[in-house]
């Protein structure tokens, strides 16, 4: 009957485990988090449209976005340097940022 006890108690956390993993935030998250215009060090511009937290060019292979930290194009051509971070807490998920330059949205969708 204990060894039920324990088995049962096992599986339990064991679930309780998988399942805050899989709700917790990825790295990706919580660095950026949508669609933007992330520029690299040679100024080529690529469309990042999902979680990131280091990105290469498309076209050259630079480094565009390492660590949360980067170059973002607004949608007037405006070049912002951005330190997210790398946390995993949801609440530093960076979803929104505004043009220095211009006051508008830099995330595209």
């Amino acid at each position: 009957m204990s060894s039920r006890r324990h088995f049962i108690t096992s599986m339990m956390a064991g679930l309780g485990t998988i399942g805050i993993m899989l709700t917790a935030p990825t790295r990706a998250q919580a660095c950026l988090y949508g669609t933007f215009w992330v520029r690299c060090p040679n100024g080529h511009i690529d469309t990042v449209d999902s979680g990131t937290c280091n990105h290469n060019c498309e076209k050259c292979g630079a480094k565009a976005f390492t660590e949360g930290e980067g170059d973002i194009v607004c949608p007037a051509g405006h070049i912002n340097h951005v330190r997210t971070g790398s946390s995993r807490r949801q609440e530093d998920v960076t979803t929104s940022i505004k043009c220095r330059t211009c006051g508008k949205e830099c995330k595209l969708d």
